[in-house]
């Protein structure tokens, strides 16, 4: 839908379900992106197709890293690398183009595009913390269950010297 005040399209949010959906919508941008090279005009909508399809790429990537359950494979690690920097290189093309046909909405991208890789680079850190803290409490809940298997052999073997002696 069109936004009435500022003339820009609303576009759905992208839910990217797996490594080869994030290939597809890649390849559907980069056409975009190419007609847009051959007719100059729609550039605001090149943007923001890019902008969500990182949005959502970085939420997939996300969900993935942070998941127990559903990790990605090394083959599937090794596409969504492959896809990012293809991102890369069509954030640069369409930044190349920007310079050219409007300097304001490059501006405004570039910031968003920072803004984006920040909060991106809190949420692995953040991540990241996660998985420690939980490797932190698996090996403590091991420690614990060696310590409380150790006293409870103790704890048999002296009752049993003890239960020997007095009998």
């Amino acid at each position: 839908m069109r936004d009435r005040l500022s003339g820009s399209y609303d576009w759905p949010t992208m839910i990217i379900e797996s490594v080869a959906a994030a290939g597809a919508i890649l390849s559907t941008i980069s056409t975009a992106i190419n007609k847009l090279n051959e007719v100059g005009d729609g550039a605001s909508k090149a943007v923001e197709l890019m902008q969500g399809f990182s949005d959502a790429l970085d939420s997939f990537e996300r969900d993935k890293k942070d998941s127990v359950i559903n990790n990605l494979s090394s083959q599937e690690l090794l596409k969504l690398e492959s896809i990012k920097h293809r991102r890369d290189q069509w954030e640069k093309s369409l930044h190349d183009m920007l310079v050219i046909h409007d300097p304001a909405l490059l501006q405004r991208w570039d910031e968003a595009k920072a803004r984006q890789k920040a909060n991106h680079k809190r949420q692995m850190e953040a991540i990241k913390a996660r998985a420690a803290a939980r490797k932190k409490m698996i090996r403590q809940i091991w420690l614990i269950m060696g310590v409380t298997a150790i006293g409870l052999l103790c704890a048999f073997i002296l009752i049993g010297g003890v239960i020997l002696i007095f009998k």
